[in-house]
């Protein structure tokens, strides 16, 4: 790809967006490094108390979500912000995002 901008970082999202030209044809692409929230999730889920404490307080976290995978299941219909913890966890098995998933328990 010929860069015809500079890459430009998004500290708050953690995303990178680089702008170029392949075959004649405008290509931007984005993309983040996910460990930290792929590590987190994993820790969250492996830490059983922490799950039955956020339920004990009417709180159940069942996904740590990046931006780029919000985007992909705004995509297939699933909107964070109104859908239910059910309907996101099935939009992530859908995905093969199951890493962002932080419980084991059913939901």
């Amino acid at each position: 790809m010929e860069k015809i901008a500079p890459d430009e970082f998004d500290a708050m999202t953690g995303v990178t967006t680089r702008t170029g030209i392949v075959d004649d044809k405008l290509v931007i692409t984005k993309d983040a490094d996910l460990s930290a929230n792929v590590e987190y999730a994993t820790a969250l889920r492996n830490a059983d108390q922490y799950s039955s404490d956020g339920i004990k307080r009417g709180f159940f976290h069942v996904a740590h979500i990046d931006p780029i995978t919000n985007m992909e299941l705004l995509k297939i219909g699933v909107d964070v912000m109104t859908a239910s913890a059910k309907q996101i966890v099935a939009g992530l098995h859908k995905l093969n995002r199951e890493r962002f998933i932080t419980t084991r328990k059913r939901v």
